[in-house]
């Protein structure tokens, strides 16, 4: 959508070689790693300018 808007699309995540957590269980070092990492990322200026895996959606009708 902002592709087809012509805006500026940024975006920091974590990439696909941490493994989360269960969505279930909540671990409270397991999930200040995670912050730690995302705010690193952030914080660093690593921001993309396209999302994880798009690929599959660019055959998408737009």
């Amino acid at each position: 959508m902002t592709r087809n808007a012509g805006a500026a699309y940024h975006l920091a995540y974590l990439p696909d070689e941490e493994v989360e957590p269960s969505p279930i269980s909540f671990e409270p070092v397991e999930m200040q790693r995670l912050f730690a990492i995302g705010r690193s990322i952030g914080t660093s200026g690593q921001w993309r300018a396209a999302p994880p895996r798009i690929e599959r959606y660019e055959r998408m009708p737009g």
